[in-house]
């Protein structure tokens, strides 16, 4: 029987249905905690001397994102995939990734992490020269995690008059968002804009992450309850002066909480309200309110600043000094409960504060009394010595690119290679094809449906397997 050899157009259709195969089932096998995934390589893709480029061809590709890693990812996948895309369209002009937060001034939240400018100058950036493209849009910092209802301004609206323009310039959308689809309220169809989009990639995690830590909380006893948050959670209060004089002024001047809650005001915007409503008094208060009603129903928030030094929030909004004086503290913070929250958005800084708590629980002779929970985000996480009781989830830098580097050279292949990026999809949201980092088995709680919403039929039962 003669040995048949297939044509390269064949071999290279094989090559991609067993990666989207592979891609496909690492998606529905990802759980939302610490990721680990096999790693994929561009080289996969061939070039095709058959292609022959048509109207129907993209001609240029923008990176537009406010993702302080983006760098990586243009130098780790994204140039590579580019500079094949240009040997195979004939038709392909240039390929430019801008700076959202740069370029809008950072309109949509104030409290993010400082960081240097990357890709195009400003001045370069030109939206209506955006036609004929390939747009993968990132927003992994400057969108809120929660939008009000009756709230006039919507940055909703803004995507949407922005993506319809690209529409009408004969693009293609891909959307990367680090907030869940259920946090854009559907008031007024303020997520009407997710309809523009070819294709939405949802990063988000960290909301699952704080519905769980603050539902955990809720359920225990309250009162006489430790928390000690990590600065990544707590930043207004590392520059405590400020915390007191002015970051409360500003959020409760009108004597309402913050509208929007984010990842950068877990404090303010999620933990405190949680508490007030556990214990049935929701009235917003001012800051000393605030160190009224923690010392009144006996709890401790302590925010680390570093070098084993706390501020305490409230007591007067006092300093606390750990020095080894296991009898001041157990004085001081003696605890039905006790609770640790961090994250890794700072790298290793978390590492001294865990390895100090350790020391505590050992000194003190409560080990395994504290309940911890990390959030993965940028920066690794790594077990310590001697630790409990840690429970982890999200993912680190390296982990999101190898979850959105496949998926994005599906978007810009798609013309080419006998696949699409239906293969990918396993979340319902608005957007059709919706994809997500996550899997059947998770510690983490579905979240609760915000009024007007969608999805939360859904998101139940893909969690119905939770104890």
């Amino acid at each position: 029987m003669p040995t048949q050899t297939l044509s390269l157009k064949a071999r290279i259709s094989a090559i991609i249905t067993a990666l989207v195969l592979f891609i496909t089932a690492l998606c529905c096998t990802a759980r939302p905690t610490v990721a680990t995934a096999d790693g994929w390589s561009e080289d996969e893709f061939f070039i095709d001397p058959d292609h022959v480029c048509t109207n129907d061809c993209y001609r240029n590709i923008y990176y537009l994102t406010d993702n302080m890693k983006s760098q990586n990812y243009v130098n780790g996948f994204l140039g590579d995939l580019v500079d094949i895309y240009a040997q195979q369209h004939t038709a392909f002009n240039e390929f430019k990734y801008y700076d959202i937060k740069a370029i809008y001034k950072d309109v949509w939240r104030e409290s993010v992490p400082s960081q240097e400018r990357f890709g195009e100058p400003i001045w370069l950036y030109n939206e209506d020269s955006i036609k004929n493209a390939l747009v993968i849009y990132e927003l992994n910092e400057l969108l809120p995690l929660q939008f009000a209802d009756n709230e006039p301004y919507q940055p909703t609206a803004e995507l949407y008059d922005r993506f319809l323009k690209f529409k009408r310039n004969n693009c293609r959308i891909l959307f990367i968002c680090n907030t869940d689809e259920l946090n854009f309220n559907d008031y007024d169809e303020s997520n009407r804009f997710l309809d523009l989009v070819d294709a939405h990639v949802n990063t988000d995690i960290y909301s699952y992450f704080a519905e769980t830590v603050l539902t955990e909380i809720a359920e225990g006893p309250i009162s006489g309850t430790t928390i000690i948050l990590d600065r990544s959670l707590c930043p207004s209060s590392v520059w405590f002066e400020a915390y007191h004089e002015n970051h409360y002024k500003r959020i409760y001047g009108n004597n309402i909480y913050p509208r929007y809650g984010s990842r950068y005001e877990f404090l303010d915007g999620m933990l405190i309200p949680r508490i007030r409503e556990v214990i049935g008094q929701i009235r917003p208060g001012f800051y000393d309110d605030n160190i009224n009603f923690l010392d009144n129903n006996n709890i401790n928030i302590l925010c680390y600043l570093g070098n084993n030094l706390f501020y305490d929030i409230g007591r007067g909004g006092g300093m606390y000094y750990y020095e080894d004086d296991i009898f001041t503290f157990l004085d001081r913070y003696q605890s039905n409960e006790y609770y640790y929250v961090g994250s890794t958005r700072y790298g290793n800084d978390q590492t001294e504060l865990r390895e100090l708590l350790i020391a505590i629980e050992y000194e003190a002779g409560i080990e395994g009394m504290f309940k911890k929970y990390m959030f993965v985000e940028h920066g690794s996480y790594y077990a310590v010595d001697g630790e409990s009781n840690m429970r982890a989830a999200g993912l680190d830098s390296r982990a999101v690119e190898k979850f959105i580097s496949p998926i994005i050279a599906c978007f810009l292949f798609e013309d080419i290679y006998e696949v699409d990026l239906w293969a990918f999809c396993n979340w319902s949201g608005r957007c059709p094809i919706t994809i997500k980092p996550t899997g059947t088995y998770t510690w983490l709680l579905p979240l609760a449906d915000p009024i007007d919403s969608i999805g939360e039929t859904e998101e139940r039962e893909y969690y119905d397997d939770l104890d």
